[in-house]
């Protein structure tokens, strides 16, 4: 029976052993999962996308991916190998079974059977919860009157002082980390999005939960924000070290200032609207200009991550895990 069982297993060893390899399958998903958050459309970090088979076969700035045939000489390989793997960054290194199917893709000719999958599947929200869940972002209109509530993947809304049935506002993305009324209260937005996927803003007519405009931006989701004073644009910080600058027109181009090395998770605008307040999981709070889309200063006095920010018309105060709040003169 021993002998039995041994002869299966080195026969199911040798059959997985030679099965082809599916790039979209296998491959993709590992690089969905691990990698695209810095190599991708959004943020070619070392000059690497592999959202794209063009791309993604061109190489970086340290040449061709892999070399077919060869994962030994392969840099892909080399990347997640080692005592200390380089790839992912800031990230646990891929298991031993994911390793192996990068190796065996490339050992077997590293052939792309079909483009990266970017199908998200819809998120499915409940007509009743079976647990509550949790909270994530709440905002409240400047008279108090009126508050809205971040729950998962939809957003309820209320007025505080009736016993009005709230109004769901459903969105599709996975987690909603980010709700906000303009200045004027008259108009919601909604940020968030599906990880490793693509990051989402949503705007509504806070009156009615009628939709105004919707984004698609990045490929991951998007965190907190601020709107502008005029409330026509929100700005919202991502994973990749970016603070986009988000219209409610849906003609008006997206803009994006690259500031930080890691997630930023707090935006606030000065009271003019004209700078930026951020702070990030880098432990950094960094001052920068809205016109010309660049940094004009930096704090890094902090021993743990920043995750918030706020500003008065001379000061700016961010603060995070550490509980020190740091003053940054405007």
């Amino acid at each position: 029976m021993r002998r039995l069982t041994l002869i299966l297993g080195l026969f199911w060893a040798v059959h997985a052993s030679g099965a082809d390899v599916s790039f979209q399958r296998e491959v993709w998903p590992i690089f969905k999962r691990h990698c695209i958050g810095c190599h991708s459309e959004q943020k070619k970090k070392g000059g690497l996308r592999l959202d794209d088979v063009a791309a993604l076969l061109k190489g970086g700035k340290s040449g061709p991916l892999f070399v077919v045939g060869k994962p030994d000489d392969s840099e892909l390989i080399d990347q997640v190998t080692g005592d200390e793997p380089e790839m992912p960054q800031n990230d646990a290194p891929l298991s031993r079974a994911k390793v192996k199917v990068l190796q065996d893709w490339i050992a077997q000719g590293g052939k792309i059977d079909g483009p990266p999958k970017s199908d998200v599947p819809p998120v499915t929200i409940p007509q009743f919860y079976a647990y509550a869940p949790a909270i994530s972002s709440v905002t409240i209109r400047s008279d108090g009157k009126f508050a809205a509530v971040a729950c998962r993947s939809e957003v309820v809304t209320f007025n505080v002082d009736d016993d009005v049935t709230p109004r769901r506002l459903p969105t599709d993305f996975d987690l909603i980390n980010h709700v906000e009324l303009s200045p004027d209260g008259q108009r919601l937005a909604v940020a968030g999005g599906s990880p490793q996927q693509f990051g989402g803003i949503i705007f509504f007519h806070a009156a009615d939960g009628t939709r105004e405009s919707a984004r698609r931006v990045g490929t991951d989701t998007l965190f907190k924000g601020n709107f502008a004073p005029d409330g026509q644009t929100i700005a919202v910080g991502g994973p990749t070290g970016a603070v986009y600058l988000i219209p409610v027109d849906e003609k008006a181009p997206v803009k994006n200032i690259e500031l930080h090395s890691d997630w930023v998770t707090a935006v606030a605008f000065t009271a003019d609207g004209k700078q930026l307040i951020t702070g990030s999981r880098d432990k950094t709070t960094k001052l920068s200009s809205v016109e010309g889309l660049n940094l004009l200063r930096s704090v890094d006095q902090s021993p743990e991550m920043i995750n918030a920010v706020a500003a008065d018309p001379l000061t700016a105060i961010s603060g995070g895990k550490a509980g020190v709040l740091l003053r940054l003169r405007l």
